[in-house]
């Protein structure tokens, strides 16, 4: 668990490397994220205190260092220092100023132009992801930046995967890693065998649906709980969230969250056009049948 000693921490980086320490900005369970600064240009400074799990942590900045997309987080610095005894693994982003998706729903739902543009830009990035060979496991409205330039960037690599790479995740475990509310099925149930580029689309899918939704493609005006034993037991979504999607010309969802990987859109270019589809026609509807 991050702590204050993290602060002392994040002052002794920024005197190796000669950055101006500004203030923290956000924290989780394991990772801090400090504001620091290069002359004039803002840096995000991410500590992470997990000594349990150093080897995921290894592959989150292999996995990160290989990407270069304008709609991924740039990964600057990945590196380890001792202090007072101990290990800190930190890593140096770009400072991303414009808040994250989640700040942006807490007024409401975007408009469909956005909607059009968050899912083509987000889209290309699995585009990316999946020529690496890496899926990201973690796509929700917290793990989604905006810029300067008021484009989304995908951050948190955390709990990426390398699909060549051996499996850090136990087979026994019950669940996958993942945040449950944006998890597909096969995370939920820890079916590794079917974990690629499809699972991140699911929770792409999940998250564009809250955005321009306002609803969970799974919920059925119950709480949270019974809304992931729905994902888990692939019920299938809800009707009213498929006749809301229909009426705003956004079937491309309907298939994004099928609860098996099988039935989702079958490669990510595809997915890419179809959203470049919707977003030409703003409020348009793409044609039915399988994508």
């Amino acid at each position: 668990m991050v702590n204050d000693s993290t602060d002392d921490v994040a002052q002794a980086i920024c005197r190796t490397l000669g950055l101006s320490y500004v203030q923290p900005c956000a924290a989780g369970a394991f990772k801090k994220t400090y504001l620091v600064q290069d002359g004039h240009t803002p840096l995000a400074l991410k500590i992470v205190q997990d000594d349990l799990h150093y080897e995921r942590i290894k592959r989150e900045a292999q996995a990160h260092r290989t990407c270069d997309h304008p709609h991924i987080a740039r990964l600057l610095c990945s590196e380890v220092i001792r202090y007072e005894g101990r290990e800190f693994f930190y890593f140096i982003e770009p400072f991303l100023t414009g808040g994250t998706l989640t700040e942006r729903l807490a007024t409401g739902v975007l408009p469909i132009e956005s909607i059009c543009q968050l899912g083509v830009a987000l889209v290309d990035a699995l585009c990316h992801l999946d020529d690496r060979g890496i899926v990201h496991r973690d796509i929700k409205p917290d793990n989604i930046l905006f810029n300067d330039e008021d484009k989304p960037v995908l951050v948190d690599f955390g709990i990426a995967r390398h699909l060549t790479a051996t499996s850090l995740t136990q087979t026994w475990l019950l669940h996958g890693p993942g945040t449950p509310a944006f998890a597909a099925p096969e995370q939920l149930n820890n079916e590794k065998h079917l974990i690629d580029w499809r699972t991140d689309q699911f929770a792409l899918g999940v998250t564009l649906s809250i955005a321009a939704l306002g609803v969970h493609p799974f919920a059925y005006e119950e709480k949270l709980d019974s809304t992931i034993e729905r994902v888990m037991r692939r019920d299938g979504p809800s009707t009213y969230f498929k006749n809301m999607a229909c009426k705003q010309g956004l079937e491309v969802l309907i298939q994004m969250v099928n609860p098996w990987p099988v039935r989702r859109v079958l490669r990510p270019e595809i997915l890419l056009k179809a959203w470049q589809s919707v977003g030409g026609a703003h409020i348009g509807c793409i044609p039915s049948g399988r994508i």
